[in-house]
């Protein structure tokens, strides 16, 4: 039986709301990533942990046989933003 076009746009739909709502998941952690690094004296860049992720990431997308480089530029955005978050957190708790 073959899918019609509106089945596959509302598959992709349902897709990018668990995107959404995983992203959301991720954002409510940075108040305790926060919190934890200014206890500890944690910088809020570490660049070896983020060398890290990235050949993880580099290594997930070739497992699942995506682009690594579009990879890379999806989670550089992300940790941006997470990093942009917590300079906000940490100042405002300041």
């Amino acid at each position: 039986m073959a899918s019609s076009l509106k089945q596959i746009r509302d598959s992709i739909e349902e897709i990018d709301e668990k995107i959404i709502q995983l992203l959301r998941q991720r954002l409510n952690l940075v108040p305790e990533i926060v919190s934890i690094k200014q206890k500890e004296h944690i910088p809020i860049f570490h660049p070896e942990r983020e060398q890290a992720l990235f050949e993880k990431y580099h290594e997930l997308a070739q497992e699942y046989g995506l682009d690594p480089e579009f990879i890379h530029d999806i989670f550089a955005r992300i940790i941006i933003e997470m990093k942009d978050l917590q300079r906000i957190r940490s100042i405002s708790k300041n």
